[in-house]
């Protein structure tokens, strides 16, 4: 990377608010990067992508085709660069962002899931909770009249869940189906998803 040093991460995004605070700690952990580059894709026509003044075309559009490509959705990626002192050129810009990129672990964990959302009373939350923590499943939740979930599954095991889930909240339903990362299941899995449309 010629002195350069890239360093990127990858994490699920809920919304674009989320981006904001997720950028606040990459700039608390890496404070004397010179250049902080992101891209996101909440759904297919809702992305963006900045340069950050590396020059125009070279740092956040790889990033951006990335997801793309891996047609990941509610995701974001963030490449810090260090400046060693010698100029890339854009081609070798655009290639030192992708390849950092690949290389953050958390891209290892990506795979075929679906995103759905349910209400449940509160009553049958803590069952709900111990059921899906038992499965590995982290539902992102918000506390109102009843208990909101939104999970991400594996896409072939939507189908058992969703007939489950439905049970506890008949309007259960799939918001998505794109890659999403699965911690737990890392080791197991190659470093790079299939290609393949995720419609």
């Amino acid at each position: 990377m010629s002195r350069s040093r890239f360093i990127a991460a990858a994490r699920h995004l809920q919304d674009a608010g989320s981006l904001d605070a997720w950028l606040d700690e990459r700039r608390q952990a890496w404070p004397r990067a010179r250049h902080y580059v992101w891209a996101y894709r909440l759904e297919p026509g809702q992305e963006r992508a900045t340069d950050d003044h590396e020059p125009a075309g070279t740092a956040g559009a790889p990033l951006l085709e990335l997801l793309r490509e891996r047609d990941l959705v509610f995701s974001g990626l963030v490449v810090v660069r260090y400046f060693g002192g010698i100029k890339l050129g854009r081609g070798g810009l655009a290639r030192a962002h992708r390849e950092a990129a690949l290389a953050t672990a958390p891209l290892a964990e990506w795979r075929p899931a679906c995103l759905l959302s349910l209400v449940v009373p509160y009553a049958a939350y803590p069952d709900l909770e111990r059921r899906l923590a038992a499965a590995g499943l982290s539902p992102e939740t918000e506390f109102g009249s009843g208990v909101a979930l939104r999970l991400w599954v594996l896409e072939d095991e939507a189908g058992a869940w969703e007939t489950r889930l439905t049970a506890l909240d008949p309007a259960c339903r799939m918001l998505a189906r794109g890659w999403h990362a699965f911690p737990a299941l890392a080791e197991a899995l190659p470093p790079t998803p299939p290609q393949g449309d995720r419609t």
